[in-house]
């Protein structure tokens, strides 16, 4: 008869602490049995890290169980984990369960599902204003059409203007290609926002996280046009800053979306329509945005966001685009961080290089400690490697 045996990862009687580590610390780990036939069987831990590869240790029998105390790297980094079983000859195992959510597992006879352990760095500090928010997530366009505004209506190429806030949206795309033909817009804006900072106070908000608002084609602005410009349906800069300093006297912290991974392919930097004055990687190799950009033959074929020709893929490390986005004394970072934004969320996170994304935290964290850095992962963020 087999020894049943059972171990839960959200449970602290069979993992402390529960959750993700720091660096340098251990957790303890517990495999429990009903106790039966304890004396021929045997039990290891069998741990994986990437790039450091596999550890085995011997797990200590401890009453009706078995126990180990797993030391954690001193950076930061992912743990597998799963047990390893032997009795009278016969070797099975105990790992996750076959949905991977963690909790209680399952025995498997082949090499199984892994539990996982996130170890984050010592010095990683979550902002004490971020530990309790309550965020309040606006697509701004679909928010509030303020009147108090400077947010002009006009000027956007393919732009279809609801004039009832009542109206269906509407989404117009060539049958032909599948090219987006026109957008449809609301209007809303930042006035509009800026209205109801007591309604959303009274709803018990304390951040508010804003959906893409540099200026762009697309009513979701995902195709940034420009990342110093403030969409002029939603206002301008100089109303932008006074919306964060309106914010802060109410409570509010705001937190901009950042897409840095591509931008529009109608923008002042890939410029492919010419709607732009300066030259862009589209129209010339001599353009100063060039080697931003990855052509396969130019211009037309070029590397797009999950082929998506209106989004041009960046390269993250080009130097010159490494000092735009982070580095200069105005990057874009810097510069909305001085108009008075309390952190960013970054689009796609697990698609940007990781030098990248630490570069833009420490960045983040040596202009502002107080700050908050956001990523996006549309699958389970704790153990997503892209």
């Amino acid at each position: 008869m087999t020894v049943q045996v059972w171990h839960d990862s959200h449970n602290p009687y069979y993992r402390f602490p529960f959750g993700a580590a720091p660096a340098g610390s251990s957790v303890f780990l517990r495999l429990e049995t009903d106790g039966q036939d304890l004396e021929s069987l045997t039990v290891t831990l069998r741990v994986w890290q990437n790039g450091a590869g596999e550890t085995i240790i011997p797990m200590v029998r401890e009453g009706n169980g078995f126990t180990a105390v797993l030391p954690l790297p001193r950076t930061g980094c992912l743990l597998w984990y799963y047990f390893i079983l032997e009795q009278q000859g016969r070797h099975w195992y105990y790992g996750n369960n076959a949905g991977q959510l963690g909790g209680r597992g399952q025995q498997w006879a082949e090499e199984p599902a892994s539990y996982q352990i996130t170890v984050f760095e010592k010095e990683t500090h979550t902002p004490d204003w971020f530990k309790e928010a309550i965020v309040y997530q606006i697509f701004p366009d679909r928010f509030r059409r303020g009147r108090n505004t400077t947010a002009t209506l006009t000027g956007k190429t393919g732009a279809v203007l609801h004039s009832d806030w009542n109206d269906r949206p509407a989404y117009w795309k060539d049958p032909a290609t599948g090219d987006i033909l026109y957008y449809d817009f609301f209007g809303g804006n930042l006035a509009g926002i800026r209205e109801k900072f007591d309604y959303l106070k009274s709803l018990g908000v304390t951040a508010l996280y804003l959906n893409p608002v540099f200026e762009a084609v697309s009513n979701h602005r995902y195709d940034t046009g420009d990342y110093h410009k403030i969409d002029p349906f939603l206002g301008t800069n100089e109303e932008f800053t006074r919306f964060c300093k309106a914010a802060g006297e109410a409570g509010l912290q705001v937190i901009l979306d950042g897409v840095f991974s591509h931008t529009g392919a109608d923008s002042r930097y890939f410029n492919k329509f010419g709607h732009y004055p300066e030259t862009g990687a589209y129209q010339s190799p001599q353009s100063p945005y060039y080697s931003w950009y990855r052509f396969s033959h130019y211009p037309d074929d070029y590397e797009a966001w999950w082929g998506v020709k209106d989004l041009p893929n960046v390269d993250e490390m080009n130097p010159s685009y490494l000092n735009f986005i982070i580095r200069e004394p105005h990057s874009v970072l810097k510069e909305w961080l001085k108009k008075g934004i309390s952190g960013w969320r970054l689009d796609v996170i697990d698609e940007l290089p990781e030098p990248f994304l630490q570069l833009f935290y420490h960045t983040l964290k040596k202009e502002n400690p107080d700050a908050v850095l956001i990523g996006e992962v549309w699958e389970d963020a704790s153990n997503k490697v892209s």
